[in-house]
């Protein structure tokens, strides 16, 4: 009977929804109990979540606020505080695993992705998309050149992967002490044969049915049925490809050259397939067909973009240049977001001229917002006495700051150096394992020690 279930609340990140799906694959837990899922994606996360779920709940599982990260996550612990604390509480964790996409980065199309039922799900593709690829693209390479020269690139030689490992080992298991439910070690064990994470922040079936076995073994469940490990597709896309460098320095049996993974329902892609992708100009930003619009004029706009942004610390560059720029880019990309980081120069820059404009300051503030929400290092401040310049190389790799100890001053000096890229308009520019480094110490609440204060 439905009335002697005993009712269980699950909240968490994106992935915990199929968490809970995997558990009613249980006959026992059907049985037994009833289950209702929350899963937080994106940037507006919505911790709205009835009272009527925890006055009936019987068991609650959840991430313990140790493993949040995400932006707009202040509500998230006055969430869990809701919890009745005499039922029984499960907590799991959100695991990443970056070192094997130590180049993972969000591409600004992401932001302007169409999405209509004849399109490819771009803002997959977009938000697992490369650092480096961003980066050749910026320099104009063409899509087959960004491949035969990625491809040909160790990205050992570029990155510290064994410092990159081992903070992302020392970092997980700082907070899995924490959780009920443990895969660090499954993950371990088992990453070089087996595909144990999709991407960065999601686990594969192998490594979510290891965390649905723990949390039914918590509810005098048994572990899930053959049919879960093996009729199954991956529950959570996507599943993004392995650099082959990456395939050669950790040995992974698994990920063979010519390898296909599912980005989205439609699209099973090798690495230089997923590349390829990255590369083209889907036409996506501007939300009309390649058709609809002048090449020629487009093409003008992207020069003027790029001639602003080599001036952009001139005293010769003009806040009104700016504001005809924003005009023939909206004329050239319709529907479109003007770059929030140019935006932001020409507002400083009217003010410098106009700083009664109460209009300009409000605008800047709401700019400054969308920076934020873009570029999650700018929520931090950092020690500016303690910065030795020498070290900041403006390079796009930023050996020399990836190679100091964790800690405040490798925090500091990246921060820093974050905040010299946003100055010359680059943001995209600074290395994304440098971010991961960041944001791992400061967003999972790592001793104080070793963390800087939010603005």
């Amino acid at each position: 009977m439905m009335g002697d279930k005993k009712h269980c609340v699950m909240l968490g990140v994106c992935f915990s929804v199929e968490l809970a799906y995997l558990l009613r694959l249980s006959e026992r837990f059907e049985r037994d109990f009833t289950v209702s899922a929350y899963g937080f994606t994106g940037n507006d996360l919505d911790f709205t979540i009835p009272n009527e779920e925890f006055e009936r709940a019987s068991v609650v599982m959840y991430h313990p606020t140790s493993w949040t990260g995400w932006k707009q996550e202040d509500g998230y612990p006055l969430l869990t505080a809701r919890f009745p604390k005499h039922i029984h509480h499960i907590t799991f964790p959100y695991p990443v695993f970056n070192f094997l996409w130590p180049c993972h980065a969000l591409d600004p199309r992401f932001h302007n992705v169409r999405v209509g039922p004849l399109d490819d799900n771009n803002s997959l593709l977009y938000a697992y998309a490369d650092s480096t690829v961003l980066k050749m693209r910026q320099q104009g390479k063409s899509p087959s050149e960004i491949i035969n020269e990625y491809s040909n690139m160790d990205l050992s030689s570029t990155v510290d992967l064994d410092r990159l490992f081992e903070h992302v080992i020392e970092v997980q298991r700082f907070k899995e002490a924490e959780t009920d439910v443990k895969v660090l070690d499954f993950a371990l064990e088992h990453f070089k044969k087996r595909q144990v994470f999709s991407c960065v922040n999601h686990g594969s079936n192998l490594l979510m049915i290891h965390m649905a076995d723990q949390i039914l073994a918590g509810l005098d469940c048994p572990p899930l049925p053959r049919y879960a490990h093996e009729a199954l597709c991956e529950l959570m896309d996507p599943t993004v490809p392995i650099h082959p460098s990456i395939a050669r320095y950790y040995n992974l049996a698994w990920a063979v050259p010519g390898l296909r993974c599912r980005i989205d329902r439609r699209r099973n892609l090798t690495w230089e397939e997923y590349i390829y992708q990255l590369a083209i100009d889907h036409d996506h930003r501007e939300g009309l067909a390649a058709g609809e619009r002048s090449s020629a004029a487009r093409r003008a706009v992207d020069e003027w973009l790029e001639s602003v942004l080599a001036r952009f610390t001139d005293p010769s560059l003009g806040f009104s240049e700016i504001v005809d720029l924003c005009r023939a880019y909206l004329e050239a990309y319709p529907k479109s977001r003007f770059p929030p980081v140019i935006e932001k120069k020409a507002l400083e820059l009217a003010l410098s001229a106009h700083p009664e404009r109460e209009d300009l300051t409000i605008r800047l503030a709401q700019v400054e917002m969308l920076l934020k929400a873009d570029w999650p290092l700018l929520q931090f401040e950092y020690d500016a006495a303690d910065i030795d310049a020498n070290l900041i190389a403006e390079d796009g790799v930023e050996a020399a700051l990836l190679a100091l100890p964790v800690g405040k001053r490798r925090i500091d000096h990246a921060l820093a150096a974050f905040h010299r890229y946003m100055a010359k308009g680059r943001p995209e520019r600074y290395p994304a394992q440098l971010t991961a480094s960041v944001m791992q110490c400061l967003d999972h609440h790592l001793p104080p020690a070793s963390g800087s204060a939010l603005i």
